[in-house]
């Protein structure tokens, strides 16, 4: 099926043309068609839109007994956000940028959200449409100069990529290597712990105190950090090295019965035992 989101952040008749977009590529495909309206509450527009959208995509994706929900984000949306979150200190996970598949939410029966034109540039995807006889639909908050992603399109990225053909491929690249690296990391932090959940989100995570001790730094924050992720039971933000740091220094310290909220969990010191719990 085609599923289309009605977002209330654009006028009337942009979003009338979108749907008109969708919906044509839907019946030349044979394929049934959906659209739903959504509300964006104040706060982070950018944020908010996403979640809800997803809810949405979700929603009719259920409906309509699909297991997968595909978007359409491409090796430029992959540059951009590597970019931004170099901007912000990020280590392997967090470059790893937009993930090619991850869990849409965690009810039954499980929804995949797969991105499959992460690998392909903006320039190919307009080629493959055109072959295909589609015409191409542009956002026109895209060209927003306000949003820093359309800031970084428009400014250095244009820019680089006329004296380095191929960075947005070679930045997709980058990324999948990365996720591939955060992955092992992951497993590898995993195999210390002495309590996971079955499924993320379904217990605790703990660690024994001393095995943790007997590691590197390095190692203890892999742990921290993957322990989080598995407590969590979904995707969330990457710990900053400050708060890693400051976990270390109270294993390291001698405290216990040392309790620290960190977003969706809360980490639990005791004399023996690191445990990482949902809140």
């Amino acid at each position: 099926m085609v599923a289309h989101v009605r977002h209330d952040l654009r006028p009337a008749a942009e979003t009338a043309r979108d749907q008109e977009a969708a919906a044509s590529l839907a019946e030349r495909s044979g394929l049934p068609f959906e659209t739903r309206s959504v509300s964006v509450a104040a706060g982070n527009a950018e944020s908010e839109s996403r979640r809800v959208r997803y809810q949405a995509l979700g929603r009719m994706a259920k409906e309509h007994g699909c297991s997968f929900v595909a978007t359409a984000h491409h090796a430029g949306d992959q540059l951009e956000t590597v970019l931004m979150r170099l901007a912000t200190g990020s280590g392997s996970s967090g470059l790893a940028g937009i993930r090619a598949s991850r869990p849409l939410d965690n009810s039954e029966p499980r929804l995949t959200l797969i991105r499959p034109c992460l690998g392909v540039d903006r320039a190919a995807l307009h080629a493959i449409c055109a072959a295909a006889g589609v015409t191409w639909a542009e956002d026109a908050s895209n060209d927003d100069v306000s949003r820093i992603r359309a800031r970084l399109r428009s400014g250095p990225i244009e820019a680089v990529s006329e004296a380095l053909p191929g960075l947005e491929r070679g930045a997709s690249r980058s990324a999948e290597a990365l996720a591939d690296d955060a992955r092992a990391l992951h497993e590898l932090a995993m195999s210390h712990a002495t309590t996971r959940p079955e499924a993320r989100g379904a217990g605790p995570v703990a660690f024994e105190r001393q095995t943790l001790l007997a590691c590197s730094d390095a190692v203890i924050a892999a742990c921290l950090r993957a322990g989080v992720t598995e407590a969590a039971g979904a995707p969330v933000r990457e710990l900053t090295r400050q708060e890693v740091h400051k976990l270390v220094w109270l294993l390291h310290s001698g405290e216990d019965d040392t309790v620290r909220p960190l977003g969706p969990v809360e980490v639990r010191i005791e004399d023996r035992c690191v445990t990482i719990t949902r809140r």
